[in-house]
């Protein structure tokens, strides 16, 4: 109780709040199953301003700013810092974006699409299908706690307003997207070269041939063996996300601890 009274007179502690809702907004914008257009904004808004309190609450702390420059430096660290941390589960997912577009090309499902609603963008339909599996694994893991609790790492050893990333962090994103672009690849690839060795057998057959239509039977089963390999590699995909998913809080306290504070 004395902590709350004395914090309710605290300009500072209002400040920390403020900055701590500009970083879990930010945040929420990107992170995978919140961030998205079908939550709508006001109930992200809250959201992030219960959760700031509660991490003001924590006993984080910030520097009170000596001029309108060091203010907009403080919020624009703190908008930084949220985004980071929510884009690398996001990158993951988009992982998925990709290998679905890889297969619906291979396969002639690229044309059919829908409306990605994280990134409001029409992407085939089996990038939107992949998406929503992953979204719902990284749920069902409880990654979105892991992310909450990455921005409280340290309790009230933390501060607000201080974030600045260095090289290291930047080696760290780059990694982080060559990895994206790995587990695309490997989840996407089965099906690729199991279209593209069916294409080969029906050039051949036609080769051998001639009189038989291939075109016929041609995107019927590419398609269909598609579809089946698709849902067969599905398990796998689910076992590869959880792996990424399993290696994430490493990969966020690596992004906190290489921050140098900014004087």
């Amino acid at each position: 109780m004395d902590l709350l009274s004395d914090q309710a007179f605290n300009l500072n502690t209002y400040w920390t709040w403020f900055l701590l809702s500009v970083r879990t907004a930010s945040l929420f914008t990107v992170l995978p199953g919140i961030g998205t257009s079908e939550i709508p904004a006001t109930y992200r808004f809250m959201l992030s301003l219960m959760l700031a309190y509660a991490l003001t609450l924590s006993g984080i702390t910030s520097v009170e700013p000596s001029s309108m420059a060091e203010a907009g430096l403080m919020i624009g660290s703190e908008i930084m810092l949220g985004f980071m941390l929510g884009t690398v589960p996001f990158l993951i997912i988009q992982s998925l974006s990709i290998a679905g577009q890889l297969v619906a090309g291979s396969i002639g499902l690229s044309f059919p699409s829908m409306i990605d609603p994280s990134t409001q963008q029409a992407v085939p339909v089996l990038s939107s299908i992949k998406i929503l599996v992953g979204t719902l694994v990284f749920l069902q893991l409880n990654g979105h706690h892991v992310v909450i609790r990455a921005l409280a790492e340290d309790g009230p050893r933390s501060m607000a307003g201080v974030f600045n990333p260095n090289a290291d962090i930047m080696q760290i994103y780059l990694l982080r997207f060559v990895a994206m672009f790995e587990l695309s690849i490997t989840i996407a690839g089965p099906v690729v070269v199991a279209a593209l060795l069916a294409q080969l057998v029906l050039g051949l057959v036609t080769k051998a041939v001639p009189s038989v239509n291939v075109f016929i039977v041609s995107l019927p089963l590419t398609i269909g063996l598609g579809l089946y390999l698709t849902a067969f590699n599905l398990p796998g995909m689910v076992e590869k996300l959880t792996e990424e998913f399993a290696g994430m809080d490493e990969v966020l306290a690596r992004i906190t601890a290489n921050s140098t504070p900014r004087p």
